[in-house]
């Protein structure tokens, strides 16, 4: 760095806001999800923004809402230029390989092509 020291101003504490955890999704919600076919749409709410995508709270009649993760790859462009938190949302459930047995659910946007 030649000898350069570089300073970042920062007020208020220090320390790292806690880490979110989304809930335990239960073996019945799950098995709600399962009976999605691949064409189902689902009314969601953005819940959280991410680098990577946004976390969506969805529910199936017969389940707790869950959140699933809607990776940036899975959006419809023009989504990625307008989302915001507490947007609603319509997406259709990604039945990728051990979404069961991982516990977490993947979402896309009705109108992107994830394949």
């Amino acid at each position: 760095d030649g000898g350069r020291l570089q300073l970042t101003c920062r007020s208020g504490p220090l320390e790292r806001p806690p880490q979110f955890e989304a809930p335990e999704p239960q073996d019945s919600d799950l098995q709600a999800f399962d009976q999605l076919g691949p064409d189902d749409v689902l009314d969601g709410e953005v819940v959280r923004l991410a680098l990577f995508g946004i976390f969506v709270k969805v529910q199936v009649p017969g389940s707790q809402s869950l959140e699933g993760l809607l990776h940036k790859s899975n959006m419809s462009p023009d989504l990625k230029d307008i989302v915001h938190v507490g947007m609603p949302i319509k997406v259709k459930l990604l039945k990728e390989n051990r979404w069961k047995e991982q516990r977490r659910i993947s979402l896309a946007s009705p109108d992107s092509d994830p394949s």
